[in-house]
């Protein structure tokens, strides 16, 4: 028993060894997690208690008349420090937007626009790709399909085309710093409008993917 316990008493002792860290460092867990939950409170009451002038605001009028002549008069005595313009409808308007300074929505609408062109340039790419594939094996896909087949598949690819490109074109538009969903559709069906004069107008006026054009005009 003796010999038993001699030899155990190294395991036992290496036992204690990691239960005696593992305490230390779950306390040490615990102490960080306290700190970082009271920061979280008193950024959350600071925010609450924030008495900060928002830099826009919606002002209701009882009358459309009163309305119209508050947007159109100046309302300070230094010339284009306030801009008021007529706000969107209650179910139209994007407070988050609403809630940020016009440089804060400039900035956003750069970045937006950023991504809109990109997206519609680099969207070619998989566009080109899938053309040159279509051509290249054309007369094998007629003849082991058919004719009918083949026009149903170029309909079908066209058409999944046609809806990821309207839902990426709405989603880089809800990017943009507009303070009114109508003014997102609008920048949406812009974006829309270019993917398509882009992709299935330029890339397909000759044989040549788009990216090689550039490249030759860049060189040039």
């Amino acid at each position: 028993d003796k010999d038993v316990e001699a030899a155990d008493s190294p395991k036992v002792a290496e036992l204690k060894t990691k239960l005696a860290k593992a305490d230390v460092e779950r306390e040490r867990l615990r102490l960080d997690m306290k700190d970082k939950l009271a920061a979280f409170s008193q950024a959350r009451l600071d925010y609450l208690h924030d008495e900060t002038p928002s830099p826009s605001s919606i002002v209701v009028f009882s009358r459309q008349m009163d309305a119209v002549i508050a947007s159109q008069v100046q309302l300070d005595n230094q010339f284009g420090r306030w801009h008021t313009e007529p706000a969107p409808g209650p179910n139209d308007l994007v407070w988050h937007n609403v809630a940020l300074t016009g440089k804060q929505r400039w900035r956003k609408n750069i970045r937006a626009k950023m991504a809109a062109t990109v997206m519609v340039i680099f969207f070619s790419v998989p566009v080109n790709l899938l053309v040159s594939a279509l051509n290249s094996g054309k007369d094998d896909l007629v003849s082991f399909l058919g004719e009918g087949i083949f026009k149903v598949l170029i309909g079908l690819i066209l058409t999944i085309f046609l809806v990821v490109a309207h839902i990426m074109s709405l989603v880089i538009s809800r990017q943009y710093g507009c303070i009114s969903k109508s003014k997102m559709d609008v920048r949406g069906a812009s974006i829309y409008f270019w993917l398509l004069v882009v992709n299935l107008f330029l890339g397909n006026l000759n044989s040549t993917p788009v990216w090689e054009n550039l490249l030759y005009w860049v060189q040039v």
